[in-house]
């Protein structure tokens, strides 16, 4: 017989659950493994109840069992993503913790919630500030009990990922007991896969989501046609809209544009990560509490974020993968059995790809890369080692690596990469095998850049002169001394001072500089549900003749496009009109019959096109510090090349089509 969650819960149900009227599907399946105190994966869909399914049992854990110092110390750590995220969280748990006692605080780049002798029970972290932690304060964790990693697919399959694995394995080092790791994502391809690399023997609680999903197609996305879209969508009842754009200089631009028109008026918000941090929670109370409003943004209000009933989401231009599209569009309709959604495309190549991407995650296909572990976290967690310890050795480094990490990179290989760093000039050898900070490095660790796998691309600050609240951050100084546009207002550049520019209110402004975050990649899996959708048999690639052209319809996503381009360039084909793309290669010439590149021919690309893929695979910024063999091993594994090269391997030419026998969106793809 089934206990009910009430009795499973006898001292947070009333607190995390009391206002629901029943339980969800996850929290039915969730609360009871997690109370048994084994590693849990939670899946399922946006807005169905995942932090309440942690957050109840892990707070009964907290109450049922005395904390075991005199000194409060947190016993609950909460990994967010993203510091915006992190906010979130803190927001949406505290009247649950606050209502049963329990302190819950935040431990961020932007929040620092302790004081020097008492510490919350519950601390909601990012990566990085996680890193900081056990470099500098480890004795703080000695009590922790449970992690929660909540969007974890957020951070998977990224470098950032790889230095969580890390972390989680050494907060157990720090731990005075065992740590219960619970993870929470709403899209996830491989669920028992991704379990096996952040949890250990894990308990999948898996359920699907219940909402039927019907999305409807906007041509344009114009400033001028985006207006027109709202102004329908409006027409039909819809008063909460949320439109998501590809880039923050679209963000300032398009709610910029459309401030002031019917029917939204001047409630219009942008939201993207060069706000400043008080900007955007303003934005997101603002858009919370008003009756009806248009918010723009970036991926920062892909996630959980609580900005209250969305009735309706615009996406202007497709995402870059399956699980943001499923992510974005969950935002909307919450309310509803229905999600609807609405897609605004500049021409029938990205109405065809949104179409595509869609049925693919309604079947619960999210078309992601290969997992590959990213080498270039082990020369930033060396870093963090010798700074936090005054030294760095090669038992010390190789006792931070999971089993599983450990399995694929043996003490050889390590020793090159200290070596390696004493030979960038990161590290310098000391005496019994030690290795220690230079002067420039340590000057870094003491500023605390080093917790951290993304670049430092530094900026300069916006500040409202009369309030003196920075407004945003540039990456470098407009050009357009005069005015700017940012979140959604214009500004007047009245004085320049160091990296702050001085500004006032204007009317209006032009787009501005951000600092670069990467182009999004069309996987290998994407690229090739595209390419059937186009025509192509499963394990052929298509030649379609039409319009004076020739295009060879391969579908291997970014990198893979990159490569066979090169392999038929080194055949002497030419490729007119245009360069490789995730889908198709416009041809000069039929390329003849295929025939199996072989494995060698993807290592002799990485080779030559090292520093543009290094960038392309998100592969960290100290990539560049790891020895050859271990770089390009890491490349390898992490550029998704692999599958690639299996496909090649047997693939084979489907007979040519004449153009029109394909979907006309090929044409630009």
């Amino acid at each position: 017989m089934t206990v009910p969650l009430r009795r499973q819960l006898p001292r947070t149900h009333g607190a995390f659950l009391g206002r629901f009227d029943r339980s969800t599907a996850i929290q039915t399946l969730a609360i009871p493994a997690i109370l048994e105190g084994g590693d849990v994966l939670l899946c399922a869909p946006t807005a169905s109840g995942k932090t309440e399914a942690y957050g109840a049992p892990c707070a009964e854990h907290l109450m049922a069992q005395p904390s075991p110092s005199g000194d409060p110390l947190p016993r609950w750590l909460l990994v967010s993503p993203t510091r915006a995220l992190a906010n979130d969280l803190h927001r949406r748990l505290s009247a649950s913790m606050d209502a049963l006692g329990l302190p819950l605080g935040r431990y961020t780049g932007e929040h620092k919630e302790r004081s020097a002798h008492a510490w919350p029970q519950a601390l909601v972290v990012t990566p990085e500030s996680l890193d900081s932690l056990l470099a500098r304060r480890p004795h703080v964790l000695a009590h922790v009990q449970c992690v929660v990693v909540d969007e974890i697919h957020v951070l998977d399959g990224t470098v950032r990922g790889d230095q969580l694995r890390l972390l989680l394995h050494r907060l157990e080092q720090v731990a005075l007991g065992p740590v219960q790791r619970i993870a929470a994502s709403a899209t996830v391809d491989h669920a028992a896969d991704l379990a096996a690399r952040y949890l250990r023997d894990a308990s999948l609680c898996v359920a699907e989501g219940d909402r039927a999903v019907k999305g409807k197609s906007f041509a344009g996305t114009s400033p001028k046609a985006v207006a027109k879209h709202l102004r329908e969508l409006a027409r039909a009842g819809l008063r909460k809209i949320l439109v998501f754009v590809p880039s923050r200089r679209d963000v300032d631009q398009l709610s910029l544009a459309l401030r002031g028109q019917a029917p939204f008026g001047d409630r219009i918000f942008a939201h993207h990560g060069s706000l400043s941090q008080p900007v955007r929670e303003r934005t997101e109370r603002q858009f919370h509490d008003a009756p009806a409003a248009v918010a723009v943004a970036t991926t920062t209000l892909e996630l959980g974020i609580d900005i209250g009933s969305v009735d309706y989401v615009l996406l202007c231009s497709p995402p870059a993968s399956v699980a943001s599209l499923m992510q974005r569009i969950g935002r909307g309709g919450r309310r509803r059995g229905t999600i609807r959604f609405g897609y605004a495309w500049r021409d029938s190549g990205e109405e065809f790809r949104f179409q595509v991407m869609a049925r693919a995650g309604v079947r619960g296909q999210y078309l992601e890369e290969p997992y590959g572990f990213r080498a270039s976290v082990l020369v930033q967690q060396a870093l963090c080692l010798a700074g936090g310890q005054g030294y760095v050795t090669l038992a010390r480094l190789q006792a931070i690596l999971p089993p599983a990490v450990a399995e694929g990179i043996d003490s050889g290989c390590l020793t090159d990469l200290l070596l390696s760093m004493v030979d960038k000039r990161l590290l310098e050898p000391s005496k019994s095998g030690r290795f220690v900070l230079n002067e420039a490095t340590e000057a870094r660790y003491e500023r605390g850049s080093l917790h951290s796998n993304l670049a430092d691309t530094g900026g300069i600050d916006l500040v409202d002169r009369l309030t003196g609240e920075v407004v945003g951050q540039l990456s470098r100084r407009p050009t357009d001394m005069n005015r700017v546009a940012i979140g959604g207002a214009g500004r007047r550049l009245v004085r320049s001072a160091g990296d702050r520019i001085l500004t006032d209110a204007s009317g209006d402004g032009g787009g501005v500089d951000y600092a670069a975050r990467g182009t999004p990649l069309t996987s290998f899996a994407l690229g090739r549900a595209m390419a059937e959708a186009l025509g192509a048999s499963a394990q052929g690639m298509l030649l379609v003749r039409g319009a004076g052209t020739l295009r060879l319809v391969h579908g291997l996503g970014t990198l893979g496009g990159l490569f066979l381009a090169s392999l038929l360039g080194e055949q002497g084909c030419v490729f007119p009109g245009g360069v490789p793309t995730a889908v198709a290669l416009p041809l000069a010439f039929d390329p003849g019959p295929w025939s199996d590149p072989g494995p060698q021919a993807v290592h002799e690309f990485l080779r030559r096109h090292r520093a543009k893929l290094v960038r392309l695979a998100g592969m960290g910024p100290y990539h560049r510090v790891l020895p050859a063999q271990l770089a390009e091993e890491s490349l390898y594994a992490a550029s998704g090349l692999e599958a690639v090269a299996d496909f090649l391997a047997t693939a084979q030419f489907d007979e040519p089509v004449e153009l029109s026998a394909v979907p006309p969106a090929l044409l630009h793809l």
